[in-house]
């Protein structure tokens, strides 16, 4: 309805209306002039999206995953997805200038964190406040802080890792704004009781098989033990600091353990990191273990670049496997240049076989999260090969950079996936900023199959209609905003960075 609306306004107000199928297709436009385009759209949304995330938070410190309450029903308060949109307020709050709103940025932060301290200390269908914080591998709560007592997957471990890490970025952020912090040393104190249930509870629960960030498959997933990882070495490496060596220790030796775990993901026969082992319970349909999960778990938890980074060849093959899978499977894909003459990226799903329509399980669409992380993912690669200075182009990555979009790389790889050369492409070179500029533009495609998908006032749902392209499920989702705040933010570093490469 939103989507159609937005059509109506725009044949009001003189703008051509937007189309998805397949049809004629508008002449592409110059490279520089798509990034203009790009550019001024996002500064534009930007600014809508960061409002219609922050409407989605409630005074008590909740954050609503949307605000629809039928149809989907998602008035409640994800860890998950909580711990991830205050993630991103997080990074806000350290780039903002205007003083009004990082006050504001750094009471939702507060809040949050008041909050989850609540609800972290009830017992839940997940289990007792035991030693071990059984309790808090709860997926959702009701806005006011109650646990959901309802049929649900449970356990999920994934929600408390994350939540470690932002609050670690809190406490970093605390640290470093000295006297005009967002918190009293009593917030502090609450933050840290927060943190170190989290980190416990993923200290002993990461080998509990859990239902994965999409809440359908029971197993062991590469999305949870990302998170668990970083979450215990940077809980570790807190610790440490603050004198509890005891946790430190213990937390650094279950990380090493999930180090070994993660490698395990990687599918050599398939060619792509897989998304889940050992399924015991959940859907059984998934055949393909093939997840934007996977993708996200690397944005979601990379540290410059330390483990399975946005450059690593096995993240970059994935992400192309993932890419080509929706290319082929929605008809909306078909049409890639929209009305503007912008090129479009194939718009993605969560994965292949996916049967949640929003509402129903009938048939799997495009989702807003899934694109942005996509885009986020090339921007992040260009940012890692910018700084290191060179790009390998070897045969387990060079499907990935035969599909960006320009000449140069496709004389680079040989124009196809079967070229055996391989090529080390150094910063000296003319060649390495053509790469990162093909980073940066495929990046700009895949913001550009958003900005089709989205309407003229800026609100991003939770997918769009594999055929017809209108938006459909959750309203508002807060994630939705969330994602293509995180991936702007991104762009943005990289295109500070290109003015000096």
């Amino acid at each position: 309805m939103a989507k159609t609306l937005a059509c109506v306004v725009s044949a009001v107000l003189g703008f051509s209306a937007i189309g998805y199928g397949a049809g004629s297709q508008t002449e592409k436009i110059p490279n520089a002039q798509a990034q203009a385009t790009v550019q001024f759209w996002l500064e534009q949304q930007m600014r809508k999206s960061a409002r219609h995330m922050t409407d989605n938070f409630l005074g008590n410190g909740a954050v609503l995953a949307s605000p629809s309450k039928a149809d989907p029903d998602y008035y409640y308060h994800w860890t998950r997805d909580a711990a991830l949109t205050m993630a991103t307020v997080a990074r806000l709050y350290e780039t903002e200038t205007d003083h009004t709103e990082r006050n504001r940025l750094g009471e939702f932060m507060r809040n949050y964190a008041v909050f989850v301290r609540g609800i972290n200390d009830r017992p839940t269908a997940s289990g007792p406040v035991d030693a071990y914080y059984t309790n808090i591998g709860e997926p959702k709560y009701y806005v006011d802080g109650s646990p959901y007592d309802r049929p649900w997957g449970r356990p999920q471990t994934d929600g408390p890792a994350l939540g470690a890490l932002t609050l670690l970025n809190f406490l970093s952020i605390a640290a470093a704004d000295g006297q005009s912090t967002f918190v009293d040393q009593g917030e502090v104190r609450v933050i840290k009781e927060a943190l170190t249930q989290y980190l416990d509870y993923t200290a002993h629960h990461w080998q509990t098989p859990t239902f994965d960030l999409w809440e359908e498959v029971k197993g062991r997933h590469f999305y949870n033990v990302l998170a668990q990882r970083r979450a215990l070495l940077r809980g570790a490496q807190w610790m440490q600091k603050n004198g509890d060596k005891a946790r430190a220790s213990h937390y650094s030796a279950q990380a090493r353990l999930l180090t070994a775990v993660a490698e395990s993901y990687w599918d050599d026969k398939r060619g792509y990191i897989v998304a889940t082992h050992d399924r015991s319970g959940g859907i059984d349909y998934k055949n393909s273990n093939l997840d934007v999960a996977v993708i996200l778990a690397v944005l979601h938890t990379d540290d410059q670049g330390e483990f399975f980074a946005p450059t690593d060849d096995r993240v970059l093959l994935t992400a192309y496997r993932i890419s080509q899978s929706f290319k082929q499977l929605f008809p909306i894909n078909q049409r890639n240049v929209d009305g503007d003459g912008l090129a479009l990226a194939p718009g993605i799903g969560r994965y292949p076989e996916d049967r949640y329509d929003g509402v129903t399980n009938s048939q799997g669409h495009g989702w807003f999260i899934a694109t942005a992380a996509l885009a986020e993912l090339h921007y992040r690669a260009a940012l890692g090969f910018a700084k290191a200075g060179r790009v390998e182009i070897n045969a387990q990555n060079r499907a990935f950079f035969a599909s960006l979009p320009g000449s140069l790389v496709a004389t680079l790889t040989g124009g196809q996936e079967r070229f055996t050369k391989d090529v080390v492409v150094k910063s000296s070179q003319d060649s390495f900023r053509a790469v990162i500029n093909a980073l940066l533009e495929s990046g700009d495609q895949y913001v550009a199959r958003i900005r089709h998908h989205a309407n003229l006032v800026g609100e991003l749902d939770e997918q769009f209609d594999r055929n017809t392209g209108f938006m459909r499920g959750a309203r508002h989702l807060t994630w939705s905003y969330a994602s293509l705040l995180s991936a702007s933010d991104h762009r943005r570093q990289l295109l500070e960075w290109l003015k000096d490469l």
